[in-house]
Parts: structure tokens; C-alpha cells; sequence
């Protein structure tokens, strides 16, 4: 189980927020000989809707991202989209700006609701300064909501707690009220940025 502590702000659909206070669904990918296996997903979905979820995750670390290419990771979230009647956050990790603001663009086109993505992977060493700023970077320029997804053991690395109230007090109130906000933090780690945070933010669970 992973904890989503949600950033509270107007700015976010109350669609967006309902749906975090509550269980958030990780999805598989099917495949079947090579290819996206949209029958299988079709039931995956249909299973997770009749079980009560209120949102769905695809393309996140359960989706296996990194095996995927861009087009097949539209097709999923596009899919997915098609399928459910609940809110979708698309996962859109990358380890640079241009590609990660790419991946939301091709959530948001898909129609997916929100977008989670993740601290800069592979290059482990970033200061807590460097992925405050690569964050602020990508909700400059964010198509969707965004939930920051703390996964340390995948990413090498932990977003810090001050990391994640530096961003949040920039990204909770748009300036121009267009820019999306950070909506949230996915929390997947075991340390002590969920007891930092769970001090100031709603919880909801996936």
C-alpha cells in the first residue's frame, strides 16, 4: 500500500481531489505476443471499476514505464480513458524537463486527469535544491494537476520533505490561475517523508 498525501488547493478539480482521498488503482500493462493486449486491459479495468476504485494509475512503476515506447504509453492512457468512468492519472516520469512536460502533454491529449512524475532517476546525486527546480521547471510548463511520486527504490533518490513544501507553495496557487498545480504527493517510500508530511496534507491511499 502507498500513501497520497494531497496538497489542498481550489485550483484542483474537486473530481481530482474526491478521487485521491480515496484508493488509487496502479495498473498492469497486458500484453500479448508483443503488443498491448487492449482486451485483457478492457477487463483489468472493468474488475478494478466494480471493485470500488476511484482512480486508476497507468504507465506508473506497476505499468512498467520504462519497457514501454512513447506511442504505446499513449495508447494505454488513451485506452484507459476510453474504459473507466473514474478520474485517470497517467504516469509521465522522465529524467528531463523537455521530456517529461512531453510525457503530460501526451496524458493530457489522451484525456487523462492528472500526471504523476517522478525526482530525475539514473543521476542519483541531485541536491534537494536541483529537483526543487527540475519540479518547477515541469509545473511551469505542465499540461495537467500534478502529483509528485516519491520512489526512492526505484529512482535512487528520495524527494525531501522541504523539497515538497518549496514546490507546493509555488505550485498550489497558479499566478495567472491557468498554469495546473501540484496536486499531490504518491508516496511509495518508507521513511520519514510520510510522517513530515502527513503532519500538513490530506491522505488518501493506493
Amino acid at each position: 500500500m502507498r500513501t497520497i498525501f494531497i496538497v489542498p488547493t481550489e485550483a484542483t478539480s474537486m473530481a481530482i481531489r474526491d478521487a485521491l482521498r480515496g484508493i488509487t488503482a496502479p495498473t498492469v500493462t497486458p500484453f500479448d505476443d508483443g503488443a498491448i493486449d487492449e482486451a485483457d486491459l478492457t477487463d483489468l479495468l472493468a474488475h478494478l471499476e466494480d471493485g470500488g476504485i476511484d482512480a486508476v494509475f497507468p504507465c506508473g512503476t506497476t505499468g512498467e514505464f520504462p519497457s514501454l515506447t512513447t506511442e504505446e504509453q499513449r495508447r494505454i492512457v488513451a485506452a484507459t480513458v476510453d474504459r473507466v468512468d473514474v478520474p485517470v492519472v497517467a504516469g509521465a516520469a522522465a529524467t528531463s524537463v523537455a521530456d517529461t512536460v512531453t510525457a503530460i502533454d501526451r496524458a493530457a491529449e489522451a484525456g487523462a486527469d492528472a500526471a504523476a512524475i517522478v525526482a530525475p532517476y539514473f543521476t542519483t546525486a541531485n541536491a534537494p535544491d536541483g529537483n526543487r527546480r527540475f519540479f518547477e521547471a515541469v509545473l511551469d510548463d505542465a499540461a495537467l494537476p500534478v502529483l509528485l511520486y516519491n520512489i526512492p527504490q526505484c529512482t535512487g533518490q528520495r524527494i525531501e520533505p522541504e523539497t515538497v513544501a518549496a514546490v507546493a507553495e509555488r505550485g498550489v496557487i497558479p499566478s495567472d490561475e491557468v498554469r495546473p498545480p501540484l496536486v499531490g504527493v504518491d508516496d511509495a517510500g518508507t521513511d520519514a517523508i510520510a510522517a513530515a508530511l502527513e503532519t500538513t496534507l490530506e491522505v488518501g491511499r493506493q
